[in-house]
């Protein structure tokens, strides 16, 4: 009689999605390929790698205490011992865990991670057998940020809460070159839409900026569409008041002043071969792409209340997990604004495409970015 072959645990389901994934040993062919590869190549193949690991649920398989992967970069340092030294930044898969072990401990049992993880990776029209090298992160706390300046740390003041969150651009109607300028930021922090029936500001609720040079800044004057039953975009705006002028157009209001921002969802796509950043009143939070969806539930606030957005960047923390006070914060691609982080759900931040909230769709008449007004020194 034939034998009944077990059914496949989880276990195998990710390891078979995983394609073969081969983990804490090389081959001579594995370490000469990436040794062969160019730096761009290289931060190519471990952004591809870190993708499959998280859509393929197989992230544990990198080791017990495993649960969460991402890419970046690791200081290597070159030289003999002459004393000259030159440190070079080398591509790594960044593993995080919620305690490091010794490398030299079983992977299985304590939940040390491999040093190396070997794949095949399609590159340039081919797949290449490539033992990439691993790094090993714990995830951060977030911290305020230390600079006595306001560094987009904002509060709607009024009524009974003062609400936290940041700003992500200082923008304009589109063509108005002397018309009034706007902060952009979350609809629910602004208008403080998820504490308040109405979803409208108090009369005596204003954009406060936090810091050595507190001061209000001005009331929030337009809004997307955003609510239950809507098809929803979290953004609305803040008129500057004159007297805060001074303030957010100063060099020392924003970490990183947006040049651009993402065209369309192809651009999106493009601009997340680099790892993006998360500007909020916390200290910066580095950011790997994964997926854009669209009319989707997302889960609001500990109470994980369901509202539909339109369109929704998904991007997962590659250091500590996101905050209340993030929302409004701007996700950055270097100079290129990418998105205004609204919500998070454990190590993921939802954020909605810059080239939405540029569009009729949420403001009429469009906005534009101010940033030329801002001092860049």
């Amino acid at each position: 009689m034939k034998r009944r072959k077990p059914p496949k645990t989880a276990q195998d389901l990710r390891v078979k999605r995983s394609r073969k994934l081969v983990l804490g040993r090389s081959t001579p062919t594995g370490l000469r390929n990436w040794e062969a590869l160019s730096s761009e190549d290289r931060a190519v193949a471990v952004a591809w790698v870190a993708r499959k690991l998280r859509n393929a649920g197989a992230t544990g398989l990198l080791g017990a205490g495993a649960f969460q992967v991402g890419h970046g970069k690791r200081e290597r340092r070159l030289g003999a011992d002459d004393g000259a030294r030159e440190f070079v930044a080398t591509p790594v898969l960044v593993v995080f865990v919620r305690k490091k072990w010794p490398r030299s401990r079983s992977a299985t049992s304590t939940g040390s991670v491999h040093s190396q993880v070997q794949l095949r990776v399609p590159l340039h029209g081919r797949r290449l057998t490539l033992a990439i090298p691993t790094d090993v992160c714990t995830p951060g706390r977030p911290t305020p940020n230390a600079d006595a300046r306001a560094c987009l740390a904002v509060s709607m003041v009024g009524g009974e809460i003062d609400l936290p969150g940041s700003v992500a651009a200082l923008v304009r109607e589109t063509g108005q070159q002397n018309g009034a300028v706007y902060l952009l930021g979350c609809h629910h922090v602004f208008f403080r839409s998820l504490v308040t029936p109405n979803a409208s500001a108090d009369a005596t609720a204003r954009l406060r900026s936090e810091g050595q040079n507190d001061q209000v800044l001005g009331p929030a004057t337009r809004a997307a569409p955003f609510g239950p039953g809507l098809r929803s975009i979290d953004a609305a705006l803040v008129e500057l008041r004159a007297s805060a002028m001074a303030t957010v157009t100063g060099g020392g209001f924003w970490r990183r002043v947006a040049t651009g921002i993402v065209r369309d969802d192809h651009h999106v796509a493009v601009v997340s071969q680099v790892t993006w950043e998360l500007q909020s009143r916390y200290d910066p939070m580095p950011l790997d792409y994964v997926r854009t969806i669209f009319d989707q539930e997302i889960p609001y606030g500990s109470n994980h209340i369901p509202i539909r957005i339109a369109e929704v960047v998904v991007a997962t923390s590659l250091g500590r997990v996101p905050m209340g006070g993030d929302s409004g914060g701007a996700v950055m691609a270097g100079p290129i604004l990418v998105g205004l982080h609204i919500a998070s759900d454990g190590p993921l931040s939802y954020s909605i495409p810059a080239h939405l909230l540029f569009s009729a769709q949420a403001f009429t008449p469009k906005i534009e970015l101010a940033s030329d007004l801002i001092d860049a020194k």
